[in-house]
């Protein structure tokens, strides 16, 4: 059996605030999970250049869009009229979300490269959510060149303010850049400080790591507990795992009702394999 897993890309933030609004998620990658064949070289990519609305609330700040549109009805259009005229003040929520709208395309036409224009005003006077959305741009080639190195440039700094999404980001970077920038070593430590914070793809990632080896040294018990983390915050590549894990005992005593109740979680989200698993498991009476 080969000792593959799926793991997650590089994810920009979603609109998490933003009323009416549909929560983009960052979609999964296939690249290495148990029982599953290889896949060849692994991908390092990001999927959006939006990123979500922060809740501001110290003074001088332009309203975060959420309690724009609660206390009134904006049209798009009046909302970045108003975020305009707070971005050409300087104010760095106001660029950050004047730099949604134009990734968007909500009271503006879509233009990603005027999206990185605001993205990079409020990056550089210190704003997390900017720097990640900027990276993001880069790391996927979305208003400016594609180059992972200024990628990883704008992850790291907001990684450095405690953001753990950008740390989830920042190790993807190096556990999947290009070969002079490959690091197993530093992708686990950012994966662990993402973790730590109760990321849950992070927790799933240093699962995988710790599984295979990579970057750390192999520990079977250490990749459950990160699995089961991440499993049950929804993860349905760590369910899956889990099942596999506890059916073929490793780094847990072998328990085939554990493993069919981690199987069930990831076939009650679509997972075909664990479908299948449970399918041949209940055939035979279990």
């Amino acid at each position: 059996m080969k000792n593959l897993f799926n793991e997650s890309t590089i994810v920009s933030r979603s609109e998490r605030y933003a009323v009416g609004v549909k929560v983009f998620q960052g979609r999964f990658l296939p690249e290495r999970r148990i029982g599953r064949g290889g896949m060849g070289k692994a991908v390092w990519l990001a999927v959006a250049a939006a990123a979500c609305v922060v809740l501001g609330g110290e003074k001088g700040q332009a309203k975060p869009e959420a309690e724009l549109e609660r206390k009134e009805v904006l049209s798009p259009e009046e909302a970045v009229r108003r975020y305009r005229k707070a971005a050409e003040q300087g104010d760095a929520k106001a660029q950050y979300n004047l730099g949604v709208r134009y990734a968007k395309g909500e009271g503006v036409d879509k233009d990603f490269r005027e999206a990185v224009r605001w993205f990079r005003k409020a990056a550089e006077q210190g704003d997390a959510d900017a720097q990640i959305s900027l990276g993001v741009c880069y790391a996927k080639g979305e208003g400016v060149d594609k180059d992972p190195k200024e990628a990883g440039h704008w992850f790291r700094k907001a990684a450095e303010q405690g953001d753990a999404l950008a740390q989830y980001n920042l190790g993807m970077y190096y556990a999947h850049g290009e070969d002079t920038d490959k690091d197993p070593k530093e992708a686990v430590r950012w994966f662990r400080k993402a973790a730590e914070q109760g990321y849950a793809k992070a927790q799933f990632s240093l699962g995988v790591r710790y599984a295979d080896g990579e970057g750390v040294d192999k520990d079977p018990k250490e990749a459950v507990r990160w699995f089961r983390k991440a499993a049950e915050q929804g993860i349905v590549d760590a369910q899956y795992n889990l099942g596999l894990i506890y059916s073929n005992g490793e780094g847990v005593g072998k328990d085939l009702r554990e493993a069919a109740r981690w199987y069930r979680k990831a076939a009650e989200q679509g997972d075909a394999d664990a479908q299948s698993w449970l399918d041949q498991y209940n055939s035979k009476g279990g």
